[in-house]
């Protein structure tokens, strides 16, 4: 499946100023020999995948990228292609640095310096709460995922995804999606699936990695808040409690969010 200009996406119907971004950041790309991708800290998978999709791309163009994250890639998203290249900290004296998912700069942990330092900044987010503050800002609330955003650039770049890149840019949407169930699950995020799996992204793959397998320590955790329920509200309301006990106990030290708390 190839791209079809006659079918009108959500984003091609934004304003102008969003195209224009969108080339903006592509010729300061173009321009660019060296470029740092850096994602929030307790890094998702849409933060995990949109900039390991990216960093590829811009591979794929001859430049030299690094990717920092404050913390190292949870277990689950090991799997994408070149994970491993994903530092916790930034080597050398950064000139372009591109920040992806991140929502405010207070999310970029110990690295938040490397935005300060660098010459050149560049956010691609897609939160409705980022007030932005890079010299180039992408900020579209309308896009189911940074790894949409990313899509876009690449067209713009007239890079053509590969499979490693379709695999990482799938995995970003489908796991900010919930795997197409979420209420930002929109004609755009389906159709940019679509063209992710004809470019090689395998759904069932990245789908068993990321949200079927269990881990111990995930198991340990459901069964603990299972054991927790308790109902308030004359029972309208469920809740479970996890506590920095349960955790010990399972083996981990902190739940990197209320979505990954115990998850695989």
């Amino acid at each position: 499946m190839s791209h079809n200009p006659e079918v009108k996406m959500q984003s091609e119907l934004a304003p102008a100023v969003q195209a224009d971004i969108i080339a903006d950041i592509a010729r300061c790309i173009k321009a660019t020999n060296s470029l740092t991708i850096l994602t929030h800290q307790q890094p998702d998978g849409d933060a995990v995948g949109s900039s390991l999709g990216l960093r590829l791309a811009l591979v794929k163009l001859g430049k030299q990228v690094q990717v920092a994250c404050p913390n190292p890639v949870p277990d689950k998203y090991q799997f994408l292609p070149e994970a491993e290249t994903i530092l916790t900290e930034v080597s050398g004296q950064p000139q372009v640095v591109v920040a992806v998912d991140a929502d405010n700069w207070s999310r970029l942990g110990g690295l938040e310096a490397v935005i300060q330092d660098a010459n050149t900044t560049i956010l691609i987010d897609h939160h409705a709460t980022n007030a932005g503050g890079a010299d180039l800002d992408y900020i579209d609330p309308t896009a189911a995922a940074s790894a949409v955003q990313i899509y876009h650039l690449l067209l713009a770049l007239d890079v053509v995804p590969d499979a490693d890149i379709a695999t990482c840019l799938y995995c970003g949407l489908a796991t900010d999606t919930g795997f197409f169930t979420f209420e930002n699950t929109t004609p755009e995020a389906l159709w940019i699936a679509a063209e992710l799996v004809a470019a090689g992204a395998n759904p069932h793959q990245i789908a068993q990695q990321v949200a079927t397998r269990l881990s111990l320590a995930a198991a340990i955790l459901r069964g603990r808040a299972l054991a927790s329920l308790q109902t308030a509200a004359d029972g309208r309301l469920v809740y479970a409690t996890l506590t920095p006990r349960d955790f010990a106990l399972a083996g981990r030290r902190r739940p990197a969010g209320v979505r990954d708390a115990y998850s695989p």
